[in-house]
């Protein structure tokens, strides 16, 4: 199986970052694994905003349940760092509906995710954007056809996905774009050899055409990673 991937941003308040990152780490990563996230995955921008761009690997929303809910409640520093600390904060849930680079193998286990589909990119490119659902398979079909082909010749490139939004947090429903595409590369300078945000953005508008709202382009950095020990197979 393939997990549902939770995408996290925000901006943190300049003077805050080291505790931030040090909470992060130390508490926050550890706590959504506990409840059963299957990961937790710490990316910082390089190009674009919010500076904090965090992907978690889970099973899907219900996820965000009582137990979910005790846990968060019991981190006193959480609530500081929601109400003073941080800003631009979106939350958004994607399923992975088209992938390139990630064997057929991840789907021989219907229950457990497997390590053959994890996130692994040093770097990783999101472009984030409006579609109606009428042009949607459209979109697979030029993913498919045309832009995993072109991509699998790029230097660094790993593996991609393409997301389509599949629920909300309960708690900070988001309003972000319900498409993400993810690129991940072997290093942000393969990430940026890819082109600007104007060409990456402009490709995809081609492509589309006028009904895609909302472009948003990232290039984010890997700074810190958590599997669930237990919940992945080979």
């Amino acid at each position: 199986m393939l997990p549902k991937i939770y995408n996290s941003r925000m901006d943190v308040d300049p003077d805050y970052i080291p505790e931030f990152t040090d909470w992060y780490k130390r508490r926050h990563g550890p706590d959504v694994v506990s409840v059963g996230m299957y990961s937790a995955h710490g990316y910082q921008a390089v190009v674009g905003s919010p500076w904090i761009c965090n992907f978690y690997e889970i099973p899907g929303v219900e996820i965000f349940n009582a137990t979910y809910d005790r846990t968060r409640m019991a981190d006193q520093q959480l609530d500081v760092i929601v109400a003073e600390k941080i800003f631009n904060h979106s939350l958004m849930i994607y399923d992975q509906v088209l992938t390139e680079g990630i064997s057929d193998s991840v789907h021989d286990h219907p229950t457990r995710p497997s390590l053959a589909g994890t996130v692994i990119g040093p770097a990783v490119t999101t472009i984030r954007f409006d579609l109606p659902a009428a042009d949607r398979p459209g979109l697979l079909e030029w993913y498919r056809t045309e832009e995993f082909p072109r991509l699998r010749d790029s230097a660094g490139f790993v593996r991609g996905r393409v997301g389509f939004e599949e629920g909300k947090h309960t708690v900070y429903p988001g309003s972000e774009p319900e498409i993400m595409v993810m690129l991940e590369w072997g290093s942000v300078a393969h990430a940026m050899a890819e082109g600007s945000e104007d060409s990456v953005i402009g490709r995809h508008q081609s492509a589309m055409g006028p009904e895609l709202a909302r472009p948003s382009y990232h290039v984010v950095r890997h700074e810190y990673s958590l599997r669930h020990p237990e919940a992945w197979v080979a």
